[in-house]
């Protein structure tokens, strides 16, 4: 947040999410000026923008049949500018299972590049009488989307795609189990939707009663216009040319994905509003719709296909299964690094209670079953080889460990110690204490591990944790507790196919390494929840971070959950439940309450005199009890360049009352010799 204060004092505070700084302007004035231009491609290597003043270059592509005035080029209604607008309408009384009206360019040979769709989101009824669109729990979709091939072949689909609706309200009937309900994991006000930012990557596709794999999701708000945005850059990975896409709303980049192919696939643009079942509860009583102002899409010049370097994403969150879906097949990786879904086999039962404390809400009991995520690609970080560092983490509440013997696998490759395709690493339980393996053939250097004194007690949550180095060593983590390190592991020999790709399992059987058989009762019973796979060695304050942040938006939970409840993320700038123009991570940040309107404990700047000189200062809170976030004072003299290092100078402290203390920091550089000067104070989370 930037808010100016007198003549040249700028003071910003800067908040986060995953990685994306939050900034709010207040401006003297702003002006935006749109060119309207229409350039029409003679063919996909040429710039091209659709502004809609006819359909020429667009033909219909709906699943559904409709009324011929359900898709139009209208006058944009929330301006008098002139422009035409797509219009695209659903009419409930059509079909009873819906409708699906997709609008594509006649060109299907777009590749890597930037794909831009304008929409507007309505709010409010068309005409008096009628009802709002998109009510709370409709399947009613706006969707700006890229797709090539046959749905029905799952060995030629790709799509990639934003879904804009209610999300699920947890209404739906679903057999006896807790609904879904996106709304409440994402805190959302009733005039705000949830955006779907989703992937079909060349993988079987689901019945449209299912999240699509690999979703991602993120609240806007209805009555606005907004920017969505695919780039497509095409880099090589693994000696193959590779996309690699970024969804991005606004100018800010929400998710990202390497994909398992390239330019041998292109695409039309497409447009849609249609009724799909996982974005709601129940089929909407009115008409849906939106308007499209303009599609562009802008192609990347390439003269070089450049290597594309997995540690520039370093470090990160590169798998996470929280496993609280409350049914179906699937198990959904979170993560949008290289997510990667998994199917349930055998006996699993979604919709355990998981540990309260830590706002997890549910997770899956495993009587027999397993989930099988084949295929997985840890060689894309480097994790297949052992040959960097990474952290696996999870909750686990296992039926039993009187049984000293007993492995309670978690997450790995199937353990068959004497096959020579089964090679890979793997940790969970055996007994009371944390299990780590390598699969490997010859070594003359351990291959499996555990830890010592663990104690984790049968039928109650515990966190276990595992680092490993690039040096092949290995700690151990109990609810969050360092409990010792290992000597030197084997590392697994590089040669293999199977190192690339291979069955890796949550809750596997595991194999009596002789044949296809498993050995009794090797697999693991009990409930599971929130597995997760960093790329990185996690130091012992992050992984304590996962137990007090169980959703990794900032909030510790002890204050997250009274204050606010118990759904998740709620650190973006629509979650200002007070209405003072701060966000949540900074109401927690300086000891604010986030539903009163408490702005004057905002951090202040002034000026502080020293030996005849004066120099601007800056004062805030800050709870004694945020342990989760690291803060950092910044100055900059052209609002360009912000400097942390030797730029400030601790002044002193105050306890203001107790467990909150304010701080004062000024600037290294006099006013009077520097007059040009603004500071900030930056909030982030400890992880970045």
């Amino acid at each position: 947040m930037q808010i100016k204060n007198g003549c040249n004092n700028l003071l910003k505070f800067t908040g986060f999410h995953i990685n994306m700084k939050i900034n709010f302007l207040f401006q003297q004035s702003i002006f935006i000026l749109f060119l309207q231009y229409s350039v029409i491609a003679q063919n996909c290597n040429e710039a091209v923008r659709y502004d809609f003043n006819d359909l020429s270059d667009w033909e219909d592509a709906s699943q559904s049949d409709y009324n011929f005035n359900q898709i139009s080029i209208v006058p944009d209604p929330t301006s008098n500018n002139g422009n035409n607008v797509l219009r695209l309408e659903t009419d409930p009384t059509v079909v009873v299972t819906g409708q699906r009206l997709k609008m594509k360019t006649k060109l299907n040979c777009f590749g890597a590049g930037r794909y831009i769709w304008r929409v507007f989101i309505p709010v409010d009824a068309e005409r008096e009488g009628e009802a709002a669109p998109f009510q709370i729990g409709d399947r009613a979709s706006i969707g700006p989307f890229l797709f090539s091939g046959d749905p029905t072949n799952v060995n030629n689909f790709y799509e990639l795609d934003f879904e804009v609706g209610s999300g699920t309200a947890g209404t739906a009937v679903d057999f006896g189990l807790q609904p879904p309900n996106d709304r409440l994991e994402f805190c959302a006000a009733d005039n705000e939707l949830l955006v779907f930012m989703t992937k079909h990557d060349n993988h079987p596709t689901e019945s449209d009663t299912d999240t699509p794999p690999n979703t991602t999701k993120q609240l806007i708000k209805k009555g606005h216009w907004y920017l969505f945005e695919i780039n497509l850059s095409l880099v090589k990975y693994q000696e193959k040319n590779r996309y690699f896409a970024k969804w991005i709303i606004d100018n800010k980049i929400i998710k990202t994905s390497l994909l398992s192919y390239g330019d041998e696939i292109t695409f039309p643009i497409f447009c849609s509003v249609e009724n799909l079942s996982f974005i709601g509860d129940h089929l909407p009583n009115q008409k849906s719709y939106a308007y499209y102002d303009y599609v562009e899409f802008i192609p990347h010049s390439i003269t070089e296909i450049i290597d594309f370097d997995i540690e520039a994403n370093k470090p990160a969150l590169i798998h996470h299964w929280r496993l609280n879906e409350p049914g179906g097949e699937l198990a959904h990786d979170s993560a949008s690094f290289l997510p990667h879904t998994g199917r349930h086999e055998g006996n699993s039962i979604f919709n355990q209670t998981a540990p309260t404390e830590n706002n997890l809400g549910r997770g899956v009991e495993l009587t027999g079953g397993q989930i099988w995520v084949d295929s997985i690609n840890f060689a894309a970080a480097r994790l297949n080889t052992l040959t960097t560092n990474f952290t696996v983490s999870a909750w686990v509440n296992p039926n039993t460990v009187s049984n000293t013997n007993k492995i309670n696998p978690v997450f790995g490759r199937d353990r068959r110690p004497f096959e020579t395709f089964s090679r890979g690493w793997g940790f969970g339980l055996k007994g009371s204490e944390v299990f780590f393996y390598i699969n490997n053939l010859n070594s003359t250097l351990p291959t499996e591990t555990v830890s010592s004194g663990a104690n984790i007690l049968a039928g109650q949550w515990s966190h276990i944790a595992v680092t490993f180095s690039s040096e092949r060593k290995a700690e151990f983590f109990v609810n969050g507790i360092s409990i010792g390190k290992t000597e030197t592991l084997a590392e697994i020999n590089s040669s293999g196919f199977e190192l690339f790709h291979g069955n890796w399992f949550i809750g596997w059987e595991v194999s009596d390494g002789t044949s296809f058989s498993t050995i009794s009762g090797e697999h693991y019973l009990g409930k599971l929840a929130d597995i997760r796979l960093y790329n990185y060695t996690l130091s012992s304050d992050e992984i304590k971070s996962i137990l007090i942040d169980s959703d990794s938006d900032g909030l510790n939970d002890s204050w997250e959950t009274p204050a606010l409840g118990s759904c998740i993320n709620r650190v973006l700038p629509s979650h200002d439940l007070d209405n003072d123009t701060t966000i949540n991570l900074l109401e927690y940040a300086f000891g604010m309450n986030p539903k009163m309107n408490d702005s004057n404990q905002l951090p202040i700047l002034g000026k502080t005199e020293l030996q005849s000189k004066q120099y601007l200062s800056i004062s805030y809170h800050k709870p004694n009890n945020v342990t989760n976030l690291k803060y950092e004072l910044e100055v900059t003299t052209d609002l360009i360049k912000w400097e942390n290092i030797n730029k400030t100078i601790f002044v002193g402290s105050e306890e203001v009352m107790t467990g909150l203390t304010r701080l004062t920091f000024r600037s290294n550089d006099s006013i009077d010799d520097f007059p040009k000067q603004y500071m900030r104070v930056s909030i982030n989370h400890i992880n970045l």
